[in-house]
């Protein structure tokens, strides 16, 4: 009879674990998801705002002469030389 009752608490305590586990994964991905989607947005508006910023500063002082590194995808440094 003990025996029984152990071995169904083992049985109830894995399904249990591995029903929480793949409710974790899920719930982590769903998040992660909509992060990736967040940066990705804010990549974008960061790309039209430099650019923008770009033009602005093209047109609003002929003497300084703007230049940037790409450091990696989405991290500009930025110089400005006065000529």
């Amino acid at each position: 009879m003990k025996d029984d009752k152990k071995k169904k608490l083992i049985k109830w305590s894995i399904i249990i674990g591995l029903a929480l586990l793949i409710i974790f994964v899920i719930v982590t991905s769903i998040v992660l998801h909509f992060k990736r989607q967040d940066l990705k947005d804010l990549n974008d508006k960061l790309e039209n705002l430099t650019q923008e910023e770009g033009l602005e500063e093209d047109t609003q002082n002929q003497n300084y002469e703007k230049s940037s590194i790409k450091l990696n995808k989405n991290f500009y440094l930025k110089f400005q030389d006065v000529l």
